[in-house]
């Protein structure tokens, strides 16, 4: 023992150790910095698949029934460095052998590390598999070499769904009685549901701190600790705009945006028959009906569309059926049990109980063609019903505009010109021209304008919502518009 300190206390011998030791200590750290075991170099990560040799990072998956009507959830741990988003596989398992694997929708690393896969069928056996995206793309042919894991698809038959409430921990300490409002909620919510095949419960109040917030609260909406499965989930985030989300993929989530401030503040009564509990409430119930696909795109700013155009006869104000006055999807009563839903509003909601109906999702060309009927035909005739043949019709594209924007509307875009037959009749197909305008919520009305030399020119339009109501509520795939033109 002695000798070893007389050598170690040698300056030379010194020296030398240090010599070898950091030389060792370099050479180990290169050898483990080109393997890639440490999180840092130049290495390509391993985390990284772009070729069909590359090995992609396995990941832990959870599967179950979310909760909720036909539909499976998928929940996998994060990992380091942070990918850009996950690609999902599945394929089916008939007891002996799987099919080959489909790309399912890619999930946006801002959704975190969990999805819903919406379009199973019950009974059957589906396996996922998941992988992490760095960049832009990635080869499937990297989910062949990872293990996933296997459910069974049921349908949960449950018309009530849950309702989890995430808010800022400091709510909950700056005003005591929220334990007791936020559940109360739901009793509000259930009245002006009462038409629909649809009410909630409530499931749980959960909490996170706004400061660590990142990129207007992403990462708490992306993180799945907040979901509870088979639930709903309403963020209140101040701040953030109140909406919804419905995107095929993700839970049916909810942001109370500056609304949420009336359940911090302790000074507003939100006793069931205060302004603030029917003021929140209704903004509860127009954004949970959007999660069931009511009024995407949000046609209820049809009022505003107008014909700002110089071209005669100008196309008139849109206005709103009386029917739809009392609808909590286009206003709002100081009293939360003079609402409703309008027919459409009631339709979709019920045929979409379980948010499985990707008609009533998403606003691709397809999911329209099952929402609007497929033609469009105007009927001209005169003002003792003869029809008027060779009447110039011209179709137009109107945008509506959200009252908040009064202003900004642009001039109507001229869609198609058609010419009457001898019934007096023109007609189009909804066809992709019209669809792609409507589709990027530009188009939600249709403006007419029928002229004929000796004739005096007259104008109508068709909203979005009436094509809707024409489809689903009566079952008709054409839509007829009827003009009557007076002599000069």
């Amino acid at each position: 023992m002695s000798f070893t300190f007389k050598m170690l206390y040698n300056g030379a011998i010194m020296k030398k150790i240090y010599i070898y030791v950091i030389g060792g200590g370099l050479l180990i750290f290169l050898i483990l910095l080109l393997s890639g075991f440490l999180p840092f170099g130049f290495n390509k990560s391993q985390n990284e698949c772009r070729g069909a040799s590359c090995q992609p990072v396995q990941l832990v998956i959870d599967v179950k029934n979310s909760g909720l009507g036909s539909a499976v959830y998928i929940e996998w741990n994060s990992i380091t460095p942070k990918p850009s988003s996950y690609a999902l596989a599945r394929a089916t398992f008939d007891g002996n052998n799987l099919s080959s694997f489909q790309s399912i929708p890619t999930v946006s690393n801002t959704r975190g590390n969990f999805a819903i896969d919406y379009d199973v069928q019950r009974g059957v056996t589906y396996e996922y598999r998941v992988i992490p995206i760095y960049g832009n793309s990635f080869n499937l042919d990297g989910i062949a070499k990872v293990s996933g894991a296997r459910v069974t698809a049921d349908f949960i038959d449950t018309k009530s769904e849950k309702i989890v409430f995430v808010i800022p921990q400091k709510y909950l300490e700056e005003r005591k009685d929220l334990s007791q409002i936020i559940p109360s909620l739901i009793n509000g919510i259930n009245f002006i549901f009462s038409n629909t095949q649809k009410q909630f419960s409530f499931a749980e109040i959960k909490t996170y701190n706004p400061d660590t917030c990142i990129n207007g609260c992403e990462n708490i909406i992306s993180d799945s600790k907040y979901y509870n499965t088979g639930a709903l989930v309403v963020y209140a985030i101040p701040g953030a705009i109140t909406s919804a989300y419905t995107v095929r993929g993700a839970p049916p989530t909810v942001i109370l945006g500056n609304e949420s401030l009336n359940l911090a503040n302790s000074g507003n009564d939100l006793s069931p028959n205060s302004g603030f509990y029917s003021s929140l409430v209704q903004t509860l119930a127009h954004e949970i009906a959007h999660t069931y696909g009511v009024a995407i795109p949000e046609y209820y700013v049809y009022p505003t569309a107008i014909d700002n155009s110089d071209i005669s006869p100008k196309i008139p104000a849109v206005s709103l059926p009386t029917k739809y006055l009392k609808d909590v999807m286009y206003t709002y009563q100081d009293n939360f049990k003079g609402t409703s839903f309008g027919p459409l509003s009631v339709y979709i909601v019920n045929a979409n109980l379980y948010h499985s109906d990707l008609r009533f999702r998403s606003r691709g060309l397809s999911d329209m063609s099952q929402i609007l009927p497929s033609r469009i035909a105007i009927k001209v005739n005169d003002s003792i019903s003869k029809p008027v043949v060779s009447s110039k019709v011209d179709i137009y594209c109107i945008q509506a505009e959200d009252p908040r924007y009064q202003g900004l509307h642009q001039q109507p875009t001229l869609v198609k010109s058609l010419s009457t037959d001898t019934s007096g009749t023109a007609s189009f197909t909804i066809e992709n021209e019209v669809k792609q305008s409507m589709s990027a919520q530009k188009c939600h009305v249709l403006g007419f304008k029928v002229s004929k030399d000796g004739f005096i020119s007259s104008s109508n339009y068709v909203t979005e919502l009436q094509l809707q109501e024409e489809k689903l509520l009566r079952k008709n795939d054409e839509f007829l518009v009827q003009f009557t033109l007076k002599t000069n």
